[in-house]
């Protein structure tokens, strides 16, 4: 995908891979996006139906990449939405992968904690 080469060149990460899917009760949207990219300042990927929008922005910081992602729903009726899932692979902080940790002010209400290491394999047990 286009969009994981300005990753790969703002981390300098060659292996970094970020994949975006929407998951409804009754489908996944896998690999539906586009990107816009906007030089070294910014990211942004994008899907649309008639079902749904889904926004991805990434900031280029002195402190880092700051991520933002909306979802809005494009119709009138409920969508049963399950997950909005991002992977990342291909990712290294130079250190010790157990050391670091993703957090998710969402993780609390669903897994009752905010953190998992990043090298955490996620199961159908967890949720």
């Amino acid at each position: 995908m286009q969009y994981n080469d300005f990753f790969k060149r703002i981390l300098k990460q060659t292996a970094f891979e970020l994949r975006l899917s929407v998951i409804l009760q009754e489908k996944i949207f896998k690999n539906t996006y586009e990107s816009e990219t906007e030089g070294n300042d910014g990211l942004h990927i994008y899907s649309k139906s008639e079902l749904f929008s889904d926004d991805f922005y990434v900031e280029n910081t002195e402190k880092g990449l700051i991520c933002k992602r909306v979802f809005k729903n494009n119709t009138d009726k409920v969508l049963k939405l399950k997950e909005l899932k991002t992977e990342i692979s291909g990712l290294d902080f130079g250190g010790i992968a157990k050391d670091d940790y993703f957090y998710s002010v969402e993780n609390a209400r669903i897994y009752e904690t905010h953190t998992f290491p990043l090298d955490y394999k996620r199961t159908e047990n967890d949720a």
